[in-house]
């Protein structure tokens, strides 16, 4: 007679990297609070999922709203270089709209990437 099994292994097509995302106009602040989480694992889940939710321009402007761009802001001052590198990834998708460019000017991004990352 044949039994059920379950076993550990996570299925073929789920990433353990990436967050959940909630649905519609909740995604981005759901992940605006999980970027303020002090477990340096949730962090960088929820900055996978926010890098790949800000190649949407819909994202873009309800992270703009939501002021992301001051956490991202802070997270580069990590020690983790994989925390800094997909906070560069983010301000980088949101500079590349049109306003992000304006808030990237106004909230000195750019200065402040060149700042924390020694670059000369």
């Amino acid at each position: 007679m044949a039994s059920a099994r379950v076993t550990d292994a996570l299925p073929p097509d789920v990433n353990p990297i990436k967050a959940s995302l909630a649905f519609g106009n909740r995604a981005v602040p759901r992940l605006d609070r999980e970027l303020q989480a002090k477990d340096l694992l949730t962090v960088q889940k929820s900055l996978y999922a926010l890098c790949d939710a800000l190649r949407n321009p819909k994202n873009i402007s309800s992270s703009l709203e939501t002021d992301i761009t001051k956490t991202l802001q802070e997270l580069l001052t990590q020690q983790d270089h994989v925390v800094r590198e997909l906070a560069t990834e983010a301000l980088v998708h949101i500079a590349g709209h049109e306003l992000g460019r304006t808030v990237s000017i106004q909230f000195y991004s750019c200065f402040v990437i060149y700042v924390f990352t020694g670059d000369s």
